[in-house]
Order: structure tokens, then C-alpha cells, then sequence
């Protein structure tokens, strides 16, 4: 009779973690844990940018014809290496022309609608690939949060870059 009860005892420790995750999974309890401030690009896409090695790109793309919004790409491309102090000698900042723009829209399949959104900031890994993308809007309030969430991101791929 001891041994069934420390059975049952021990089963129920054993089981209790188990079925507490699932109600906190089921229920929408835990919230995952999603480190990155921009949105994560769905397709590959590969951006020709010329540096050299081993450098992060910020490259930004304005909508044409662009009057506000070219502001406020300016103003981020300006205030992000500045704000990374040390580190920006390991990042370079892009805006795209018309020219290259073609060439991205050329490199992607037709079927495969990977092609930059107008008004949008990307973050380039040191091989070319866009990794993130960030919206800038004409509220300027709104670039200054837009360049904070940048900056957050580059920081933490910058620590854990193993190219620089």
C-alpha cells in the first residue's frame, strides 16, 4: 500500500509541470519571446551593395516622387552611425537609386515577389542579404522610434556577428 501510494505521489510530481505548460501554452498565457523591433523579410533577397568586408548595410528605399519621406530616410541614415558610437566603422549606409532599385527588381524571379517596399529601411548583413525592414513614415516622432528599434537590432547582430 506505501509503494502505490509514493507511486502515485511521484507520478503526479512528474506529471503536474507537464500539464501546467500545456493549460499556459492553450491558453495564450506565454507570450514568445520576440527580440527583433523590425520585421523579418519572408523570401531571400540579395541587395547589390559594394563595401568592403565583413560591414553591415542600412539601405534605405523612398517612394518616388519623395518630398517628407526623403527627410526623414535622411535624417535616420544620419542619426544611426552617429548613435552607434564605436561600432559604426562596421556599418555603411545606403539610399537606393532608380538604377539599383531595377537591378533588384531584375535579380528577383517573376514568380517570387521579393522587391523592396517604397519608404522602408533594411538592414543588410555583410554578405548582402536583407535580413530586416523597418517602415519610415513623414511623423518624425515615429522615425525616432523607427531609428531606436534600428539601432536596437543592429546592436545585438553586431555582438553576435562573427565577420567583424
Amino acid at each position: 500500500m506505501r509503494a502505490r501510494k509514493f507511486f502515485l505521489l511521484f507520478a503526479a510530481m512528474a506529471l503536474a509541470p507537464l500539464i501546467l505548460a500545456f493549460v499556459v501554452l492553450k491558453a495564450g498565457w506565454y507570450n514568445a519571446g520576440v527580440t527583433a523591433k523590425g520585421t523579418f523579410l519572408e523570401h531571400e533577397m540579395a541587395l547589390p551593395v559594394q563595401s568592403s568586408a565583413g560591414k553591415w548595410h542600412i539601405v534605405a528605399k523612398a517612394s518616388r516622387p519623395c518630398l517628407e519621406v526623403c527627410q526623414e530616410i535622411r535624417y535616420s541614415l544620419e542619426q544611426i552611425p552617429v548613435a552607434l558610437g564605436k561600432e559604426r566603422s562596421k556599418v555603411e549606409v545606403h539610399q537606393l537609386d532608380l538604377q539599383i532599385a531595377s537591378q533588384i527588381s531584375d535579380l528577383s524571379n517573376s514568380s517570387d515577389q521579393t522587391v523592396l517596399n517604397d519608404n522602408h529601411l533594411y538592414l543588410v548583413d555583410p554578405f548582402g542579404k536583407a535580413i530586416l525592414k523597418y517602415e519610415i513614415t513623414t511623423n518624425r516622432e515615429a522615425t525616432i522610434e523607427t531609428c531606436k528599434d534600428v539601432l536596437h537590432d543592429l546592436k545585438r547582430l553586431l555582438k553576435y556577428s562573427r565577420t567583424s
